[in-house]
């Protein structure tokens, strides 16, 4: 990148609170499971290379992937340990799975015969279905989840599921999240009966972990996700108050000017500021006139706006800090004209 890489916007890893974060949710799990980190689509933004760096400092040695080239990426890096594959890897692509030695998981029963097809060894987890109804071997087909292990080219390592619902609170939530889990612990059972043994099981996410006190068995590993980053994919004063996660990333914009808007009686057009109690009119500001005004305020626009990363669906609400003093975005911030203010 040439000129100042902090010329306009960027983002910054707080490596202390990913370090904390980790340590945090792996005291919410049994003495034998271990975390297995998501890293897929880039650690959600926060970049898959560093984070999974950071965690190899912790001892951490299991991480989940969405493809192959995201597992390839980080092997490159140098990163050790398993990576799981949790979605589709075409079959032209299987060359990869072995080259940077990465475990593919089984999505369906023929995608297991070509895995075992393939005619080298590979390592793989298989997916049941226990009713998220996306990918995985239905827990219901017991003879076809059998079959993977009569295919001598598949290293079964591991077994796992999705839960659809434990981010919910509701008695139908959670009673839901109980049916999946007796669906794949039976299933657990059936295989180990049966003489088929040497997998680690996984079966919760981020919600899975945190509201961990609906499930009843204990497992190897813990596909931790978004919780790890210090975010949660609904505000949640419950939750949030329950435990201690830190956000780890911070996007960062330098204010490009100040400028006061003062009360304009002739403002052809009234902005109304919402507070507790009461409206109040005065100047408008960013896209569509959606910008408060009210009295004389300060206003400072930074570089950034949804076509550079930040999301349209946050229009007019939110708040963010310059220096030490907390600020509020005033104006909508997309739409072709909108960009980002301070108040």
């Amino acid at each position: 990148m040439n000129g100042n890489e902090k010329g306009r916007a960027w983002i910054e890893l707080n490596t202390r609170h990913l370090h904390h974060n980790a340590k945090q949710l792996q005291k919410l799990l049994p003495d034998r499971c271990s975390l297995m980190p998501a890293v897929k689509a880039d650690a959600y933004g926060h970049g898959a290379v560093p984070v999974a760096e950071e965690l190899q400092k912790l001892g951490i040695r299991n991480y989940c992937v969405a493809s192959a080239p995201e597992g390839a990426e980080l092997r490159q890096a140098g990163i050790r340990g398993q990576i799981l594959i949790l979605g589709y890897t075409d079959p032209a692509d299987f060359d990869l799975l072995r080259e940077f030695n990465l475990t593919q998981t089984i999505v369906d029963e023929n995608y297991g015969k070509a895995l075992g097809s393939y005619g080298r060894k590979l390592p793989v987890h298989v997916g049941i279905d226990t009713g998220m109804h996306r990918l995985g071997v239905p827990f219901s087909h017991t003879d076809s989840i059998k079959t993977m292990w009569d295919y001598k080219n598949l290293r079964i390592t591991g077994l796992y599921s999705h839960l659809c619902t434990s981010d919910g609170l509701t008695s139908e939530d959670r009673s839901y999240v109980r049916l999946q889990e007796k669906r794949f612990q039976d299933t657990v059972k059936m295989l180990r009966a049966e003489g088929r043994n040497g997998f680690s099981t996984h079966l919760q996410g981020s919600y899975g972990i945190l509201n961990g006190d609906v499930l009843t068995g204990s497992y190897d590993l813990a596909r931790v996700g978004i919780a790890l980053y210090g975010v949660l994919s609904e505000p949640s004063e419950e939750l949030e108050q329950r435990y201690d996660l830190k956000p780890v990333l911070s996007l960062k914009a330098r204010i490009a000017c100040v400028r006061e808007l003062e009360d304009s009686g002739s403002n052809a057009r009234l902005c109304r500021r919402i507070s507790k109690d009461s409206l109040q009119q005065g100047t408008c500001s960013g896209a569509g006139h959606t910008g408060p005004g009210g009295g004389e305020s300060l206003y400072g626009p930074a570089p950034f706006r949804c076509d550079a990363g930040t999301g349209c669906t946050v229009r007019r609400r939110g708040s963010f800090h310059r220096k030490e003093q907390k600020a509020l975005y005033p104006g909508r911030r997309c739409g072709g004209r909108g960009r980002n203010y301070f108040q």
